[in-house]
């Protein structure tokens, strides 16, 4: 069964759902924290999963310069000596570059917040894509789950889920319903699927 390394950013809601799935929470063998603040972080060492902090020197953007892809290797060679074959961006804010996705030897998938390949791209994560739901006042929104490619939110996508918005949404509570009624569900989902499909 494929070996699992998930990536995360902040507080790890997703991270917990995986945990908490069955048949996914033995396989996560690596936590990759962009911020050694992440909550998610203290998350992984409750169920005693390793942890590493990966603070690369992008933030919205593919930085491409020599430190940056020294840091990349020391990470990608992490990966190889625990035998990582999928790697979980939940909740991952940063861009991992072209050249780290052509030297990872395995897949790499993504959750994102909206129903792609609307509200996707460069720029639109977080808040700012329920920003930009409500802001053109669509009364559907949801939560995707994608391969990832150099192209930012434009690979090939697996799974998604449909979720309400509702007439008196913030950002802030369309963020919530999102995670609760649509990535609680769909990202356990799709990885439960790749890990079946490997046995």
């Amino acid at each position: 069964m494929l070996n699992i390394a998930v990536f995360v950013s902040g507080g790890g809601t997703n991270l917990q759902n995986l945990i908490d799935t069955e048949l996914v929470s033995k396989q996560i063998k690596l936590v990759v924290a962009s911020s050694n603040k992440a909550y998610a972080l203290e998350r992984a060492k409750k169920h005693n999963i390793p942890t590493i902090i990966f603070m690369n020197d992008n933030n919205d953007d593919v930085v491409d310069n020599v430190d940056n892809v020294a840091n990349e290797v020391d990470l990608l060679n992490t990966l190889e000596e625990k035998h990582i074959e999928l790697i979980v961006l939940a909740g991952y804010l940063k861009i991992l570059s072209p050249f780290f996705l052509k030297n990872f030897k395995g897949t790499v998938i993504n959750i994102h917040p909206s129903l792609l390949p609307a509200y996707g791209g460069m720029g639109m994560y977080g808040l700012k894509v329920h920003q930009a739901v409500l802001r053109d006042k669509k009364t559907i929104t949801g939560a995707t789950v994608h391969i990832v490619t150099e192209e930012p939110d434009s690979g090939e996508i697996l799974d998604k889920i449909e979720v309400q918005v509702e007439n008196n949404d913030t950002p802030s509570s369309l963020q919530i319903r999102v995670m609760e009624k649509g990535e609680k569900i769909v990202l356990p989902r799709v990885v439960r699927k790749i890990l079946e499909r490997s046995l």
